[in-house]
């Protein structure tokens, strides 16, 4: 991975977070529905599979990574869908707030973190849909 530009005043956790980007997007970089594009293009399909309080809801959506430098980079949002809306799920994420793990295997950014909205511990896997 590339020396990321401010990474002294990261905490550990973050970069770990932002390392987890860097190889989802470069898992992903060559396919659609990135291509020849990404970054420009950070909002794509995805199959998002949530995990809280001992229930899975799997959907399709729309994702995108702020991929630019600045306040909100590394931040993932997920667009309402028909089983995942804002009203009942956690849809905005930081690097700041949750953890990011690259799951080599399967291809999927995942997600976790802990609120009272979600009854505890959540997780969301997030992997492209590849056209």
């Amino acid at each position: 991975m590339p020396q990321l530009q401010g990474v002294e005043s990261m905490s550990g956790s973050e970069h770990e977070n932002f390392e987890a980007i860097w190889d989802f997007t470069s898992r992903w970089r060559d396919t659609e529905p990135f291509g020849e594009t990404w970054p420009q293009t950070n909002q794509f399909a995805a199959q998002i599979t949530y995990r809280c309080k001992g229930n899975t809801t799997v959907d399709g959506g729309k994702a995108w990574l702020e991929t630019t430098a600045g306040q909100s980079d590394g931040a993932v949002h997920l667009n309402d869908c028909k089983r995942l809306s804002s009203a009942k799920f956690h849809l905005d994420f930081s690097v700041k707030f949750q953890t990011y793990m690259f799951d080599q295997a399967s291809g999927a950014l995942v997600i976790s973190g802990s609120s009272d909205k979600m009854g505890g511990d959540y997780s969301v896997a997030i992997i492209p849909v590849v056209q």
